[in-house]
C-alpha cells in the first residue's frame, strides 16, 4: 500500500513538473515571439522603434502605453541598455507596481548599481513595500556578486586611463579659434581605443558596467571620448572608424544617438543628421534651424533610419520634455549643449532661434 502510494505521489510530481515546464516555455515564446524569425540587426533596428515609442509615450504621459513598449523592446535583446531598464523601474514605481519595480532594478544591480542608487525620490517608495524589499535585499549580495565576476574591471581601469590622456589634451583647445593641438599623445590614444574595439566589441554595460554619478544618476555617455574629439577635428580615416562603431551599432552595443553625433562632425558644415537640435545658454533656449523644410527634414530623417536613430522631430519633442519635466527624472539619450557663455564662436556659423519652451 506504501509502496503505491509513494509512486503515485512520484508521478503527481513529475506530471506537475512537465506542466509547470509546458507554461514556462509557452510564456518563453510569448515575450520572444517578435524577435524569433529576425536577424541581429533587424532586432536590434526593432527594439529601437519601440524604444522610441515609450519615450514618447512617456512625453505624452501615457506611463501603461509606454511600459508596454518597453517589455516589447526587450523582447528583441539580449541586455537593454541601462537607461531603458532605469525607466522601467521608474516607470512602474510611479505606477505603485513596486514588484515590477524591483524585478528590473535588480538587473541594474548586476550592471553596477548599488543600494544607495534607491535612496533617491522616488525609488525610495519603493522600501515601503516590505515584502517585496525584503525579498530584493536577500538577493542584493548575489546580484552584486554577478556584476563583480563578470564585468572587466581591468579593461574599465584602462578606457578611464586614456579618457583622461585624451581630456588632458582636449583641455589645451584654444577658445578664439576652437582648434585642439593634436599632439602624438592623441595617435597612441586613439589607437589604442580603435584596438579595444577591434578585440572586444564597443565595450558597452555588459563588459564594463554602467557609470553612476553620486550614487543617483545612471551617466548616459559614451564610454570613449576621445571619438568625438577624433571626429571634431576631422582626423584621418573617419570613414574606416564611422564603418566600425556603426557596426557596433547594429549589434547593439553602441547607441544610434552616440554614433550620430560622432558621426555629424564628418558632414560638417552640412548637417547629415540634423543633431545639436536644442541648445542652453545663459540667455535662454535656442533651437539650430528651426525653420527647416520639409524636404530638409526628410534628408535628415531618412540618414537617421539608416542608423537606427528616431526622427528630428521626436527628437526635439523628448529634448524639450527633458527641459520642461526634470522633476520626473526621465533621461532621454540626448545631445543638448550646456553652455554657460552668452554666444559661443560657433553660434556664428550656424542658425539658432531663441524660443520660449512654454510654447510648446
Amino acid at each position: 500500500m506504501k509502496k503505491r502510494l509513494y509512486f503515485i505521489v512520484i508521478l503527481f510530481s513529475i506530471v506537475l513538473l512537465f506542466i509547470l515546464l509546458l507554461f514556462r516555455n509557452s510564456h518563453s515564446n510569448i515575450e520572444n515571439k517578435y524577435s524569433s524569425s529576425l536577424s541581429l540587426k533587424d532586432s536590434i533596428e526593432q527594439y529601437h522603434e519601440f524604444i522610441n515609442e515609450a519615450e514618447l509615450n512617456i512625453c505624452d504621459n501615457n506611463y501603461s502605453k509606454a511600459l508596454e513598449n518597453y517589455y516589447k523592446a526587450f523582447s528583441f535583446i539580449k541586455s537593454p541598455f541601462p537607461l531603458d531598464l532605469y525607466h522601467v523601474v521608474l516607470l512602474n514605481t510611479y505606477m505603485n507596481k513596486n514588484k515590477d519595480a524591483l524585478k528590473y532594478s535588480r538587473n541594474l544591480v548586476k550592471l553596477g548599481v548599488n543600494l544607495k542608487f534607491f535612496n533617491q525620490k522616488p525609488l525610495n517608495k519603493l522600501k515601503s513595500d516590505l515584502s517585496e524589499w525584503n525579498k530584493f535585499i536577500k538577493d542584493y549580495n548575489l546580484l552584486h556578486k554577478f556584476y563583480k565576476d563578470n564585468i572587466n574591471f581591468k579593461l574599465k581601469k584602462q578606457i578611464v586611463r586614456l579618457n583622461i590622456s585624451d581630456q588632458k589634451n582636449y583641455c589645451n583647445i584654444d577658445i578664439n579659434t576652437g582648434t585642439i593641438p593634436l599632439i602624438n599623445i592623441q595617435d597612441t590614444v586613439f589607437e589604442k581605443c580603435y584596438n579595444i574595439i577591434k578585440k572586444f566589441g564597443y565595450p558597452n554595460h555588459d563588459l564594463i558596467g554602467i557609470n553612476i554619478k553620486n550614487d543617483t544618476d545612471i551617466i548616459d555617455s559614451p564610454e570613449i571620448v576621445i571619438f568625438r574629439h577624433y571626429f571634431q577635428e576631422s582626423y584621418r580615416n573617419l570613414n574606416e572608424l564611422s564603418s566600425l562603431l556603426l557596426k557596433e551599432v547594429y549589434k547593439g552595443k553602441l547607441k544610434p544617438i552616440h554614433f550620430m553625433i560622432w558621426d555629424e562632425f564628418k558632414y560638417e558644415p552640412y548637417p547629415h543628421y540634423g543633431s545639436e537640435i536644442l541648445n542652453k545658454t545663459n540667455k535662454g533656449y535656442y533651437i539650430k534651424n528651426l525653420k527647416l523644410n520639409e524636404k530638409e527634414i526628410n534628408r535628415y530623417n531618412n540618414n537617421r533610419k539608416k542608423i537606427f536613430m528616431y526622427s528630428y522631430n521626436d527628437e526635439l519633442k523628448k529634448l524639450i520634455f527633458m527641459q520642461k519635466f526634470r522633476k520626473l527624472k526621465f533621461k532621454f539619450p540626448q545631445y543638448n549643449t550646456v553652455i554657460s557663455n552668452d554666444f559661443p564662436p560657433y553660434f556664428k556659423f550656424k542658425v539658432f532661434t531663441k524660443i520660449n519652451l512654454d510654447d510648446y
